[in-house]
């Protein structure tokens, strides 16, 4: 289902912010167990998903897409983003540019 912005909801800004905290807490080395720690810091953020979900969403999906992530590693398997569209995706690129739009830059 897309919402009023054009997301779906697996590319909700949530679900963005999901992915990236996943590929963050890979890119500093940050282990799974402390992961799983640092997610119950969040005690506002625990308490309203448990209200709203029944449960602590925020830290199930992250830890998801953390073990998806290294099984990736793990695998040397591309990982799958959950993203919809992914990034990049031309479906969603800006339409190409005039030739007499471009303004070209020199120097550094």
């Amino acid at each position: 289902m897309t919402s009023s912005i054009g997301w779906t909801n697996s590319s909700s800004p949530n679900t963005i912010t999901r992915e990236e905290k996943s590929r963050c807490t890979h890119l500093y080395g940050i282990a799974r167990d402390d992961v799983d720690y640092i997610m119950d810091t969040f005690p506002i953020v625990k308490r309203k998903d448990e209200a709203a979900h029944g449960e602590y969403r925020t830290k199930r999906v992250i830890l998801e897409i953390y073990d998806a992530m290294q099984q990736a590693i793990e695998t040397g398997q591309p990982y799958q983003t959950l993203l919809d569209p992914p990034p990049a995706d031309p479906r969603v690129a800006h339409p190409p540019r005039n030739e007499s739009d471009v303004v070209v830059r020199m120097g550094g």
